[in-house]
């Protein structure tokens, strides 16, 4: 949480630094609302999603611990299929089990997750942005 108050007053102080030289070089507003628009879209575009992976210090947990935090991460995620959806009240063991073996991938524009007829062996649930299925 601490991480994302960071990141929040980071990105109010950028802008608010942004919007003060738009103030006293009397910009229009639709200049100004497009380059706030852009920096916006940039800083999210730059920051990629963080991963548990990518903290250290997480690794210095407990085992019991970081398997009730890939827990509550993930079992939200998995619990938007059905199927996922039903283990959890049939068979709690292998949901909790299937949410410990998940990883997290940023994935770049135009990198393929995957190629049509070649065999797979992972399951994708995409969090954020957008894919698209060509052949």
């Amino acid at each position: 949480m601490n991480h994302m108050r960071i990141r929040s007053m980071e990105r109010r102080g950028t802008e608010s630094v942004v919007q003060r030289y738009i103030t006293e070089r009397r910009l229009s507003i639709g200049l100004g609302n497009s380059i706030m628009h852009h920096l916006r879209k940039r800083v999210h575009v730059q920051r990629p999603r963080l991963h548990g992976t990518g903290i250290p210090s997480l690794k210095t947990l407990p085992v019991r611990i970081r398997r009730q935090l890939k827990e509550e991460v993930f079992s939200p995620l998995i619990m938007t299929h059905p199927l996922f959806n039903q283990l959890k009240t049939e068979d709690y063991g292998l949901h909790f089990s299937i949410c410990h073996t998940i990883t997290e991938e940023s994935i770049s524009h135009g990198e393929e997750i995957f190629n049509a007829g070649t065999p797979v062996e992972v399951m994708f649930f995409i969090t954020g942005g957008e894919a698209s299925y060509e052949f």
